[in-house]
């Protein structure tokens, strides 16, 4: 039966791509250390001072900077002069935390023009418009121009003038990628081949599509992934597409995956131990960046883990190690006053970060401000998912704290915590304790504040919500009627800072 869905499967792909997979007329890129592009017709001509362009990189492949004195590309073509339609695709990332894009492109053709800017982004009313989503840092957009034929083909004047980065008078600022233009018929699966292609080449998240290879077949499928889709990268070599990629940081996010002993690297090389259709997909569910207050029992400890946490696909012909850093000026190091060191990757064949399937890493080196973890093996196949993120044990958390209270027993308390500049005439009543603990303080100004509570040896037993607490006399009642006898550590969390407070249960 296997044998049978796999004949049926390969005639299907057959029937989707029977012949070589559509490519583009009309296709640009860059080149490293050059601030030009490069393709169809050799270097394109820069309109605009030399002194506001420069090279630049994006996900370790080259691009241009365009900057505030503006400028921009042109050339001339006669590739459409007798297509009716085309789907022009390009690669750019805004200029710092912009939104709003201007004069992406736009082209002459006969007597009218198109174009595709944050204003004008297409014109006529014959249109398709595909994946236009203007969102801050790296953007890829597929759009499907509709071009009226122009009447007289053979003169030289009726050629198109394209212009990369100016529509009318509005010239782009921000970095340029990629700039190709398909004018031959296409399916909707290709199309979305080549915005897989773009979209994985420089780390940009399709917004709840499908990743398909060269052949069609759909490897990352929103639909069943679609809990962890709200950052999708990947690495690969697929030489259709002319990809060979090793490492891959999606925009936006702290976490850098490459195939093991390519972590450093910076610029994309051809060379790659990845066999031929060779994919790792992974996508993140989204999360905040900082350690969550659930508590996990693994191996033989507690541990907190981050509310941001990632699913992998794998799809090898033979197993891979991965090697994966973080970067530590994205993540919240202080709120717990944690080192670099104290930090662990888990990975698991459990979303659920289940005991018997969760591996445990410490950090391979640290270089800077990122923590690198390596060699961690991924299967080969395409049925085994795998699930990784980040976190501290309880008992580095509750030995890095500091703090102080009032008004009973303290212990590691130090004079200069800053907290105590905030969290002041604390008092916790009644010590010992039998039922419910009443801790009332005064704050100088308004603050998250929560509790938890640990035994002697580092164990969490209970907490108390995360709430915003306002300036003043404020009051917290902390449940322990469950607890069996004996000593106690109470954690006072006041936004990034921690105090403790020593109690003991009747």
């Amino acid at each position: 039966m296997k044998h049978i869905l796999l004949f049926l499967f390969l005639l299907l792909s057959l029937g989707v791509f029977g012949q070589r997979l559509v490519e583009p007329c009309i296709r640009y890129g860059c080149h490293y250390n050059s601030a030009s592009l490069f393709g169809t017709t050799g270097s394109l001509l820069f309109e605009g001072a030399s002194s506001s362009i420069h090279p630049d990189i994006i996900n370790g492949y080259p691009s241009v900077r365009v900057d505030s004195l503006g400028g921009y590309f042109t050339f001339i073509s006669d590739f459409l002069l007798e297509h009716p339609h085309a789907l022009f695709l390009i690669v750019y990332q805004l200029e710092g935390d912009s939104i709003g894009e201007q004069g992406l492109w736009s082209i002459l053709h006969g007597s009218r023009s198109r174009g595709l800017s944050s204003t004008d982004i297409l014109d006529g009313s014959r249109r398709l418009r595909y994946n236009y989503n203007s969102v801050s840092g790296v953007n890829v957009t597929t759009n499907y121009v509709s071009l009226r034929p122009v009447a007289d083909t053979s003169s030289i004047a009726a050629a198109d003038t394209f212009y990369i980065c100016k529509t009318d008078s509005m010239l782009f600022r921000g970095k340029l990628a990629e700039f190709m233009v398909i004018d031959t018929a296409f399916s909707d699966r290709e199309r979305q081949v080549w915005q897989s292609y773009l979209s994985l080449k420089y780390g940009v998240t399709i917004s709840q599509g499908d990743y398909l290879n060269s052949s069609g077949d759909t490897l990352w499928h929103y639909s069943g992934n679609e809990a962890y889709s709200l950052g999708v990268g990947g690495i690969g070599r697929d030489s259709i597409l002319s990809l060979s990629q090793n490492f891959s940081r999606i925009y936006g996010d702290s976490v850098k995956i490459s195939l093991h002993n390519y972590i450093s690297q910076v610029h994309q090389t051809v060379d790659s131990p990845f066999s031929e259709g060779d994919y790792i997909f992974w996508g993140h569910n989204g999360g905040s960046v900082e350690v969550g207050n659930e508590y996990y029992y693994l191996v033989d400890s507690y541990y907190h883990l981050y509310r941001r946490q990632w699913k992998v696909r794998p799809y090898l012909h033979s197993a891979k190690s991965l090697d994966i850093s973080l970067r530590a000026g994205a993540l919240p190091f202080t709120f717990w006053q944690a080192g670099l060191s104290d930090i662990r990757l888990f990975v698991s064949t459990d979303s659920g970060f289940s005991s018997y399937e969760t591996h445990i890493y410490t950090p391979s080196f640290i270089e800077g401000h990122e923590v690198i973890f390596s060699d961690i093996n991924i299967a080969s196949g395409i049925e085994q998912a795998y699930y990784f993120t980040f976190g501290y044990s309880s008992e580095v958390l509750s030995g890095q704290s500091g703090g102080s209270s009032s008004g009973g027993t303290t212990g590691g308390n130090s004079s200069d915590n800053p907290a105590l500049e905030v969290f002041t005439r604390a008092s916790y009543l009644p010590n010992p304790v039998i039922d419910n603990l009443y801790v009332h303080y005064t704050l100088t100004r308004d603050a998250m504040i929560w509790f938890s509570v640990h035994t002697n040896s580092g164990i969490p037993v209970c907490q108390t919500p995360v709430e915003h607490r306002s300036t003043g006399e404020n009051q917290t009642l902390i449940p322990m009627s469950n607890l069996i006898t004996g000593t106690y550590i109470v954690y006072i969390h006041v936004d990034d800072m921690i105090l403790q407070q020593t109690v003991i249960k009747q």
